[in-house]
């Protein structure tokens, strides 16, 4: 099969994840940058509220009951802004936005475009072809669950989890967000489950991530071209994500709740005025933040509860700075018992969500598998997907540097601080106890965990090579002083170069060569393949002309039958 065959279901998965947020979002006022960084997340709450409610409304799923759910949700935006018009004595809505510079858009979308080439090149290499399936354990269940649904039209995600409740009646909640998504994209574009799955991982990884990620640089930064560049580069050199989730597992739901996480973290900036040249306001920025909550908890519960703990440090940073302003003004003694009964509900219900949303603690056996000593170095330089990132903890550690000698993103080291502890928890901890407390959330397994640092590790990066840009135009202007005009040229060019050879450093490094390699090994049809062999596809292919449509067949599903 060639490769022309993904171009129609990667243009539907594009669609998908855009198109319904960018209406919804430009209906309720929003605009520019912030606009193309949230329309992803706001599509998948769209996907969520539908699939919910298709499921208890027993409405079968298909590509026309989706688009025309998506049509009615737009028309619901679009009445919900005249209704706040209305209130607001028909002032324009708009003006809950703080509006962002003209190239912010252009800057953020071309970020974008150049991580979707770097990206999707490499995914697609990964794959081999459009119509290979990842020869792993979960890919059985994922795969089938699409077929379920295109079989049976059942969205339901409260009894997903058996992806045989139409015939036996046995199921429970499971989040299959990335199961709709996938099988809208496959009825849509020719029926091919493999070519749709593949197609949606490349949307996610070369689409949704970027944008995510890209609009939660811009939040600590500001609009800075040179940061949405080396953005894209940067978070196109991890081989801990979007590449890891699809070698492991296979991951489907993890690598599309990952690619979210970054956009709440961004509208979670924005809320609470932590940022530069906000695009939100703060009360436009929380509607944002909550907007976003429920497609990130229906693609995965963990997604929603990486959230609370990588923004976990903006909780404390809001404390301290609650606490020094009523020191300041010598408040009464109610102010401090008001606030502090507001910041103890919000501690509880944080704190509840984060032990009540997790999996059983029989589902999460994964074993330690370094010495305390050997997590610590391994964590120190991006060594946890065995070959060390040097590059990028280099970037790394400048960014940490960064935040504390020019006071920006300090928050960004403190979670990484804490993905770090998380990290070593799950690495060298005996089974049970106090690991799973920690990290049962994501089943107290590694390789859920690395494919998180990414989403702190890029704005770090970034920030350091801005820092690192930022220090050799200054030498250079003490250096060669010259007409305004000159020196402004020379800038530009130091910036550039530090962004390029910032950027361009992960790409060229071992660390993305190895997950390259280690991926694309588990996407390979061979006489050695775990699942399927060339003789099995082989025989699976006949099975339509040999076997009555009607016919049930028995199989092992190691052996390809799944």
């Amino acid at each position: 099969m060639t490769w022309w065959a993904i171009a129609l279901p990667l243009m539907v998965a594009v669609a998908a994840v855009l198109v319904p947020g960018l209406a919804i979002g430009r209906l309720t006022a929003l605009r520019g940058p912030t606009l193309w960084g949230l329309a992803p997340a706001l599509s998948m709450t769209a996907l969520a509220v539908l699939t919910l409610g298709y499921g208890v409304l027993h409405v079968p799923w298909n590509p026309l009951s989706v688009v025309i759910g998506f049509a009615v949700l737009i028309g619901g935006a679009w009445a919900a802004r005249l209704v706040v018009q209305r209130a607001a004595g028909h002032r324009p809505v708009a003006r809950a936005m703080v509006r962002a510079p003209r190239g912010g858009t252009r800057s953020l979308l071309a970020g974008t475009g150049l991580a979707f080439l770097l990206i999707g090149f490499r995914l697609a290499a990964a794959f081999g072809a459009p119509d290979h399936v990842s020869q792993t354990f979960d890919a059985i269940f994922h795969l089938n669950g699409v077929r379920y649904i295109l079989t049976t039209g059942d969205i339901d995600p409260l009894t997903f989890s058996s992806i045989s409740y139409r015939y036996d009646g046995q199921g429970a909640f499971y989040p299959n967000l990335w199961h709709a998504l996938a099988s809208f994209v496959t009825a849509s574009s020719g029926g091919n489950i493999a070519v749709g799955a593949n197609a949606v991982a490349i949307a996610i990884g070369g689409v949704v991530w970027p944008l995510s990620i890209l609009f939660l640089v811009r939040a600590l930064v500001g609009d800075r071209r040179l940061a949405m560049i080396t953005a894209g580069i940067v978070a196109s050199g991890f081989g801990a994500f979007p590449l890891l989730p699809l070698d492991f597992g296979v991951l489907y739901p993890n690598l599309l709740a990952i690619a979210l996480v970054p956009a709440a973290l961004g509208a979670l900036v924005a809320a609470l005025r932590r940022g530069r040249q906000p695009a939100l306001r703060p009360l436009a920025a929380w509607v944002a933040f909550a907007a976003v909550l429920p497609g990130l908890a229906l693609a995965q519960p963990n997604g929603l509860i990486s959230v609370l703990v990588l923004g976990a440090p903006l909780y404390f940073v809001e404390l301290w700075r609650w606490w020094n302003a009523l020191r300041q003004r010598s408040a009464p003694r109610r102010d401090y018992l008001r606030g502090g009964a507001a910041f103890a509900g919000v501690a509880v219900v944080l704190v509840i969500l984060f032990l009540v949303l997790r999996p059983p603690r029989a589902a999460a056996g994964w074993k330690p598998t370094l010495s305390l000593p050997a997590a610590v170095l391994d964590a120190l330089v991006n060594a946890q997907m065995i070959v060390p990132a040097i590059a990028l903890s280099v970037l790394v550690f400048a960014g940490i540097a960064s935040a504390f000698v020019a006071r920006r993103g300090r928050w960004v080291v403190a979670s990484l601080g804490v993905l770090d502890l998380f990290y070593l928890a799950v690495a060298s901890l005996p089974v049970g106890g106090w690991r799973f407390w920690v990290t049962g959330t994501w089943y107290s397994d590694i390789r859920r965990l690395i494919a998180l640092f990414p989403v702190v590790e890029v704005p770090l990066a970034v920030l350091g090579v801005l820092w690192a840009g930022d220090l050799a135009s200054a030498a250079w202007r003490r250096w060669r002083p010259g007409t305004p005009g000159r020196r402004a040229i020379r800038t530009v060019a130091v910036l550039a170069v530090a962004a390029l050879v910032g950027g361009l450093a992960p790409q060229l490094g071992g660390s993305l060569a190895h997950e390259w390699r280690k991926a694309a090994s588990n996407y390979r049809v061979t006489p050695e393949s775990r699942l399927i062999t060339p003789n099995a596809l082989a025989l699976l292919r006949r099975v339509p002309k040999e076997v009555p449509r009607d016919a049930i067949i028995a199989g092992n599903p190691w052996t390809g039958t799944s």
